[in-house]
Order: structure tokens, then C-alpha cells, then sequence
């Protein structure tokens, strides 16, 4: 079922940019203030191009379900969208970053270590993928991305 998404000016001049610079391939970043609209703006860019759209809701259970490695969890589901889209929008990373932060110290530079390996098979392959944060990126993230800012 289509509906319409109605953006404000500024979500959709960064909708639009993320559309067009998704065409192109790489890794892009939509940073904005909580309730700022990047989760509005993902799910019109998911309606215009497809892809994976992968909530905060959806994430934050892959980290939950797996309560010794919850990296894993997330990494896997990251993995199984980029195998059959081009395009993946992960939303509200910072929350399973933080999650995973939380649980214990080495989760962190096990996240890194993979989304570098992630990152770097999707430049291979071709693949866009867009992560909306409210702060930072990780830095595996950050080092490689363009950045949109809203809010």
C-alpha cells in the first residue's frame, strides 16, 4: 500500500540530494536532531527507490535477540539486505551503536571491524547505503560517507 509522505522543505532538499547521490553508489549519512524527520525522509526515499529500509524498531530487535553477541544479530540482517537490494536505509543507527556500546567494551570494535568489512564488500559491489544518526556515525562509517544534515 502507497501513501503519500509530506516532507518540509528541508527534509525534501535532503531526500532529494540522498536520491540523487544514491544513484551514484556509496555510503551516505542523513544527521539530524531527534524528531527532525530522518526517519521521514528514509521512508520517502524508500518509496521512491526501493530498496531496504531497516527501522530502529527492527534493529534494536536483531541486537536484543542475540543477548551474548547482539552485534552479530544486527551485522547478519545488515548482510542479508545488502544481498538482495542495492540500496539499504538503516535507520536510527546511533541506537543499536549505542546498545551494542553499552553491553560490553569489545562489542564496539567488533561492530567497526565488520561494518568495515561490510562497507568495503558493498564498494565492490556496488551497493548504496544510506544510515541516519542523530550525532556521529561510527567511525567506519563517517571515515567513507557524504553527509546530509537536517534539524
Amino acid at each position: 500500500m502507497h501513501h503519500e509522505i509530506n516532507l518540509t522543505p528541508v527534509q525534501y532538499r535532503a531526500a532529494e540530494a540522498l536520491k540523487a547521490a544514491a544513484r551514484d553508489g556509496g555510503i551516505l549519512v542523513l544527521r539530524g536532531s531527534s524528531g527532525s524527520g530522518k526517519s521521514a525522509v528514509l521512508q520517502w526515499l524508500h518509496s521512491a527507490c526501493g530498496g531496504a529500509l531497516l527501522p530502529a524498531r527492527k534493529l534494536m530487535g536483531a541486537a536484543g535477540d542475540a543477548i551474548q553477541y547482539p552485534e552479530l544479530t544486527f551485522l547478519r540482517l545488515i548482510e542479508e539486505s545488502m544481498e538482495r537490494h542495492d540500496l539499504v536505509l538503516v535507520d536510527d543507527l546511533h541506537l543499536v551503536a549505542g546498545a551494542v556500546q553499552r553491553h560490553r567494551y569489545p562489542s564496539s570494535h567488533i561492530l567497526d571491524a565488520s561494518l568495515t568489512a561490510i562497507l568495503a564488500e558493498a564498494g565492490v559491489r556496488k551497493k548504496t547505503f544510506v544510515f541516519a544518526v542523530e550525532d556521529e556515525a561510527p567511525f567506519p562509517i563517517r571515515r567513507r560517507a557524504s553527509v546530509w544534515e537536517i534539524g
